[in-house]
């Protein structure tokens, strides 16, 4: 399982064992318009011209996931 969050940079070195590259993305998921002003705010993305939820994904090029972010 991925993990969530990670207490400090070492606990995140562990986790990553002998894996030398990492690929870093970042992924938009469509949800319904808030209703409040700074709700949407922080949900609308330009790029898309709709809103979203925001996270990020830690890969290798084996394709194990080792971070995923909440969105």
């Amino acid at each position: 399982m991925p993990k969530r969050e990670f207490s400090n940079s070492q606990e995140f070195e562990d986790c990553l064992g002998q894996t030398e590259e990492i690929i870093i993305d970042g992924f938009e998921n469509l949800t319904q318009r808030p209703e409040s002003y700074d709700s949407q705010r922080v949900k609308y993305s330009g790029k898309k011209s709709t809103h979203t939820h925001i996270a990020l994904l830690f890969s290798d090029k084996k394709r194990r996931i080792y971070y995923v972010s909440a969105l």
